[in-house]
């Protein structure tokens, strides 16, 4: 019955994402806005998953809903995680003399985005996955759902599928989905700040400077040693404390 609850909430992601964009592709202003769209994302991805896991766990008797989605009481660690992990990038950003982008961008592309997307693809459809599949084959599926809800071409799906697969992997070595979230939002400031404040999700934009490309592997590698030195952190407090 697991396994047909874990597919039920594959469809469910397929439908969500199929259903922001025939939105996103109707003549509607908000839409054509960054805040627009990660509100939408809000309301079409990361509410569903509360009322949805809220629902199944009360019905099953078990866990409260928020930390059956990985929400842990420190939001904070996520965040200070994402914004060390990053530093690389900040230094881009600081030689590639970019102006500020707009608030807008900011906002709907930085911050409320990644929290509706980590809610549906890690906190929602991964972890339900894992539970009956290996770690690889939980978070391939997840992630591939991932970068197809990405359509800014060949590259920004491809791009977008291995950063699933780093933030499975954070989530599945952090049990939290904080870290995920925190990451994923440092991420996407610096990219926005970085490429002129581009928004919306059809991004036709190309990796052309080295610096960047450079920044951003850094940033992969600090914020991998940050999950597991957290990690570590957490349980020798734990041994300390038995």
């Amino acid at each position: 019955m697991r396994v047909w609850a874990a597919l039920g909430r594959l469809a469910f992601t397929a439908l969500a994402v199929w259903a922001f964009w025939v939105l996103v592709d109707l003549d509607v202003d908000v839409f054509g806005f960054a805040t627009g769209q990660g509100l939408l994302k809000l309301a079409l991805w990361g509410m569903p998953c509360l009322f949805i896991s809220g629902y199944l766990t009360h019905h099953d008797g078990a866990r409260d809903p928020w930390l059956e989605l990985g929400l842990t009481s420190d939001p904070w660690r996520g965040y200070l995680l994402g914004a060390l992990a990053t530093v690389p990038m900040f230094a881009a950003w600081l030689l590639s003399r970019q102006v500020l982008s707009p608030v807008d961008v900011i906002f709907g592309d930085a911050i409320v985005s990644p929290i509706a997307e980590e809610l549906l693809f890690r906190g929602f459809l991964f972890v339900a996955l894992r539970r009956e599949f290996s770690f690889w084959g939980a978070a391939a599926v997840s992630s591939l759902a991932f970068g197809a809800a990405h359509q800014g071409g060949l590259t920004a799906v491809l791009s977008a599928t291995a950063a699933g697969m780093l933030f499975a992997w954070i989530v599945e070595r952090s049990r939290s989905l904080w870290p995920a979230i925190g990451i994923h939002s440092a991420i996407n400031f610096w990219w926005v700040m970085s490429h002129h404040g581009v928004a919306s999700e059809r991004r036709h934009i190309e990796i052309e400077d080295p610096a960047w490309a450079i920044a951003s592997a850094f940033s992969t590698v600090a914020a991998i040693l940050l999950v597991e030195w957290e990690r570590r952190r957490q349980t020798w407090e734990l041994q300390k404390d038995s």
